[in-house]
């Protein structure tokens, strides 16, 4: 889809749920059409995911998804190139898994799903649901604010599964940094 000056065009008439995940996440390389004999078991399936990325997890083409990245990062404490996103879109992850993409941090992975509608979905487990306005306004600009949301959720979450977790309150001075400097 087209970009206008740093914002969105309206949606076409006819926009999918596949048309949004490619949109916002990108398409990956490892393409599955679900036919017969292609199930991949759900690790595996994260694996060629990995493999197949378009571009550098570490600086994704989507301008709403690195800015997202970047404040996880930032709400982690840590350096912008330790945390990537790796689009599962139109994979067996994504196909049988009903994963759209994840990012990671080390060897803890938060996976997001991205719908048009949440109506139904609940996060559980190591799954976020997103939609649209997750990451755009109604005036078509990124959504800064609902970024910095997420950012926090995903961050807390990847905090927590840490093998080597560092306590909480490690993650909040770089929130009162990462705030001022949103502002």
């Amino acid at each position: 889809m087209c970009r206008a000056r740093g914002g969105r065009k309206s949606k076409p008439t006819g926009y999918t749920g596949k048309l949004l995940e490619a949109d916002i996440f990108g398409v990956c390389r490892a393409e599955c059409t679900g036919g017969q004999n292609e199930y991949v078991e759900f690790w595996p399936a994260v694996i060629e995911v990995e493999r197949n990325q378009p571009g550098d997890p570490t600086s994704p083409h989507s301008r709403p998804i690195n800015a997202l990245r970047v404040l996880i990062a930032d709400e982690l404490g840590v350096e912008e190139r330790e945390v990537g996103f790796f689009t599962a879109v139109g994979s067996a992850l994504d196909l049988f898994h009903k994963v759209d993409g994840f990012f990671k941090w080390g060897r803890v992975v938060a996976f997001i799903d991205i719908t048009l509608d949440l109506e139904g979905k609940k996060p559980h487990g190591t799954k976020f649901f997103v939609t649209e306005s997750d990451f755009y306004t109604e005036d078509h600009e990124i959504n800064a604010k609902r970024l910095r949301e997420l950012a926090y959720g995903i961050a807390t979450f990847l905090q927590q599964r840490r093998p080597d977790k560092q306590s909480e309150t490690e993650i909040h001075p770089n929130r009162l940094r990462m705030q001022s400097a949103i502002k």
